[in-house]
């Protein structure tokens, strides 16, 4: 299956809209749109935003956002599977991606 992807130009707008949302803390929007960028690396950025540093408890995020983040992420999961199976193995690169950071 060829990969489709936009233009040039409207990955560079997805990447600044990604880059407002993660400054604003929308994560859920966030998620979203490094979903549609296709690149686990993004994914991985909204994890690590999500994440305190240093151990040090950050309240910038509230648990609420982290909830929905979280749970976007699991319903597109559910969808993959049942409706999109050609996604499933981005899916999977992005739960291995999102796994490793969270532990580390």
């Amino acid at each position: 299956m060829e990969d489709k992807r936009g233009s040039a130009r409207a990955e560079m707008k997805l990447q600044y809209l990604l880059e407002l949302f993660l400054e604003a803390l929308c994560l859920e929007w966030a998620v979203m749109l490094a979903l549609m960028l296709r690149d686990s690396s993004n994914l991985a950025r909204v994890v690590r935003s999500s994440k305190p540093l240093d151990g040090v408890v950050d309240d910038s995020v509230p648990l609420e956002t982290l909830q929905r983040a979280r749970d976007c992420l699991s319903q597109i999961d559910k969808w993959a599977v049942s409706e999109c199976p050609g996604t499933k193995l981005f899916s999977l690169t992005c739960e291995a991606t999102c796994k490793r950071f969270m532990t580390s």
